[in-house]
């Protein structure tokens, strides 16, 4: 559903005309109703993105795209992830390091920039593989489509409902369409995050490579 089709479903629960309920204010309870509605989670699976960036000769850190929000992994072509770790261990426990390496086995995260560790010495491609931030720029758009699964639009009408509902000060179904809003959430999340994948999983014995790897030790 595009904005508009949000604002006419609202209208029509409510039995109201835009001259008792403006765009603008719909608009804004249907802003409310998104974010509300997807701050239960930040790994939805529309968000699923893979950023390449470069690691300088200089060791100095990797500046994230604007989009970029978590990361799930950082590889390096073909090669297997490097280990995540608190940026502040990672600081204190490579102190000395003015040198730098060719080789990476950690990486942290501070202030939207990825840090490897050892700092780097060579310019490097990296993949980071995560789930980007949510976009607000349908909000106002007649023709926007709000940035998650269709699947949670009706729950957003029904909050946007609810909060209309407030505003005219009739706090029971105020309350029973919040209500059916948190039900609606409860079930739509559960489908929209169940595994993709629901056959068999190998387990112990690792996957098949006939690459070797120093332990402990990831080049990327």
């Amino acid at each position: 559903m595009n904005v508009q089709e949000l604002r006419d479903a609202v209208r029509l629960q409510l039995d109201l005309e835009v001259e008792d309920l403006s765009n603008a204010l719909i608009d804004l309870y249907l802003l409310e109703a998104f974010q509300q509605t997807t701050a239960n989670e930040n790994r939805w699976p529309w968000l699923e993105t893979s950023w390449t960036v470069s690691a300088t000769a200089d060791g100095l850190p990797i500046d994230m795209p604007a989009t970029f929000g978590v990361a799930a992994s950082v590889t390096g072509k073909g090669l297997q992830s490097v280990s995540h770790v608190n940026h502040s261990s990672a600081e204190a426990y490579y102190s000395d390091d003015t040198s730098g390496a060719d080789t990476a086995d950690l990486f942290s995260l501070w202030g939207n920039q990825l840090y490897l560790w050892p700092k780097s010495n060579s310019v490097k491609t990296v993949t980071v593989r995560g789930w980007r931030l949510l976009s607000e720029d349908w909000s106002g758009v007649a023709s926007g489509v709000p940035d998650c699964d269709s699947r949670l639009h009706p729950s957003m009408v029904h909050y946007a409902i609810s909060r209309a509902y407030a505003g005219q000060e009739d706090d029971q179904l105020s309350a029973f369409y919040l209500s059916t809003w948190q039900r609606m959430i409860s079930v739509t999340m559960t489908q929209i995050m169940r595994a993709e994948y629901q056959g068999p999983v190998q387990m112990g014995r690792g996957l098949r490579n006939n690459r070797s790897y120093n332990v402990g030790l990831v080049a990327l």
